[in-house]
This record gives structure tokens, sequence and C-alpha cells, in this order.
């Protein structure tokens, strides 16, 4: 999934949401800050140590900046795989995405360090950024994913350019954040080292449904109603972000509806199963329905909850 985070000139995020998006996508952490004819830009796996850096520069430079946390989904887990990347031979170009191209990882490198090295130069190279019907065609491309871009290049007439914007969201403070994954902490269950994510209890039947999706008219429509006996029903229609399936849910069906059926990605976040991070926790420990044990939430219910699930 990733989280990717756009920040205006002079703002910084939090260190307390930078460091739960770090919890929540683990895998590689990266920065880059618009220092005015360059872009200083770092990545590593240690992100006390990328955070502690790009902090220090943020503190020098207060032009548009991005930061990146990183789980893996193309390409193996590694340093050259951080986010972000220059595009091309630019060296005052780069960018970072959150979500999944179509672009089939090869040699170890992820989609996206292809996308950045080896197609948008083909395409024309950082200038390209200049073009309203190019960025039309890459976020048609990339749809359902979202990337950033800084560039100091004087050929590029943007500080920043954000593809598929309107697929994030700003907070209060002007800061613009690829999904929520920076709102909440997940926990891991003892033995494993894996994080996992739970449900929230949402009626007294005993009966478990997911949270609202932060209450986002873009990706659920409320369609409770008021039974024939004057009981309040609750019933959601969803739309996955990643491939626009809809489904009606209630409380008959909400069992079903840990992932998308189309194309088996979590709902609102895309992410596969294992990686989606959309649910509260629960609790550690909860009763298994065929062994009535208590047994670690993650291996209990939802197919992306446990390492058992997942296939």
């Amino acid at each position: 999934m990733c989280l990717l985070t756009f920040i205006p000139e002079y703002t910084t995020p939090t260190i307390e949401d930078l460091t739960n998006g770090a919890y929540n996508n683990p895998d590689g952490f990266g920065y880059a800050v618009h220092a005015g004819t360059s872009i200083i830009h770092n990545s590593g796996l240690n992100f006390d140590q990328i955070l502690d850096e790009f902090m220090a520069v943020r503190a020098k430079h207060s032009g548009p900046a991005l930061f990146h946390s990183r789980i893996t989904t193309h390409g193996g887990t590694s340093l050259d795989n951080c986010h972000p990347f220059q595009v091309g031979r630019d060296t005052q170009t780069v960018m970072a995405h959150n979500g999944m191209l179509p672009i089939a990882a090869k040699n170890g490198k992820s989609d996206t360090r292809i996308y950045a090295e080896e197609m948008i130069p083909q395409m024309g190279g950082s200038t390209i950024l200049n073009s309203k019907k190019m960025r039309k065609n890459m976020a048609k491309f990339a749809r359902g994913s979202k990337l950033v871009f800084l560039s100091a290049n004087p050929d590029v007439q943007n500080d920043y350019t954000i593809i598929n914007e309107k697929d994030g969201h700003y907070d209060k403070d002007g800061i613009w954040w690829s999904n929520n994954s920076y709102t909440y902490a997940r926990y891991s269950y003892s033995g494993s080292g894996m994080y996992t994510t739970g449900w929230s209890k949402k009626t007294d039947a005993d009966l478990y449904v997911p949270r609202d999706y932060y209450d986002s008219p873009t990706t659920t429509i409320d369609c409770s109603y008021v039974d024939a006996d004057g009981n309040p029903m609750w019933a959601e229609l969803w739309t996955c972000a990643q491939c626009d399936h809809q489904e009606y849910f209630d409380d008959m069906n909400i069992d079903l509806a840990d992932l998308c059926p189309q194309c088996d990605a979590c709902w609102f976040c895309e992410s596969e199963r294992l990686l989606c991070s959309c649910y509260e926790p629960q609790s550690n420990l909860v009763t298994d329905y065929e062994s009535e044990k208590l047994v670690p939430a993650a291996l209990q219910r939802g197919n992306y909850d446990g390492v058992i699930d997942f296939f």
C-alpha cells in the first residue's frame, strides 16, 4: 500500500503522524525537500535515521516536500526500492508513489522504480509534467494510485505535481496524505512480529463490522433504514477504490466484506490481503468460534488478518 505525504511550503507534519505512518508501512522510508535550485532527498530502511535527517533538512529549507513510507508489493524490500526516485537522468526531479502501477517488477526493481527510471524518460522525461494532456494520461495509467513529483528543473513549470490528487486528502494543516494509515496504530500478536488488524463492535448482537471508512462519502453510501417493526437497520453501499466494484452490505453479509470480490483488494485502501489497515483493532484475544478458545485476533477473522490466511 504505502503512505505518500505531500508537504506544502512552510509546513511540517507532526512526528506522531509520520511515525504512525511508518509503523503501518514499515518496509522503507524516504523524503525530498525543494531547496530552490535543487531537490534534497534520501531514503533508507531505518525510519528513525530518515526521520531525523528529514527534520533537520526541513528546519533549513521551507519549500515543498514529500515523505514516503513503503509496504513492499512489487520488487523486493531493499534500499534501492525505497522512494523517492530520480526521474531518469534529471537530478533535479524526483517522484514517489502510493498504490500499484500496472507494471511487472523485474530484476528486483519495483513498479515505481521502473516507471521513474525507465518509462517516464521514454515518454519525454520530466518536462511531460508541463503538459495537461500528459498529466491526464499519467492519471489514467496510474488509476487507483497517487504520484507526487518535486522538481527544481527550470524546464519544469511547477515546483510540485500531484497526480490523482483527489484520491488523497488534506488535513487541517494543509498537508496532503494519500491515505489514512497515519491516523491509527496497529498491533502485533506474540510470536510472529506481523502487524495485524481487527474489527470494531457495532451492534449489541455480537456482530463485528468494519468502521465506516473515515466517513468518506466518496467510498461509502449510507443505506441504513428503519424496518417495519421500528428497528434501526445498518446498511451501506461500498465502492472499491481499486476497481470501482460496488457491493451492498448489511448485518446479513458483512462477514463477506473483508476484500473486494472483483480484484481481491481492500475495499478502501487498495492493499492486498494482509496489508490492509483500514480496520481498528477489536482485541488482541478473541474467542474462536470452532474451538471456543481464546486465540490471537489475527488468526480468527478476516483473510488479511493472519499469516495462515495469506495465499
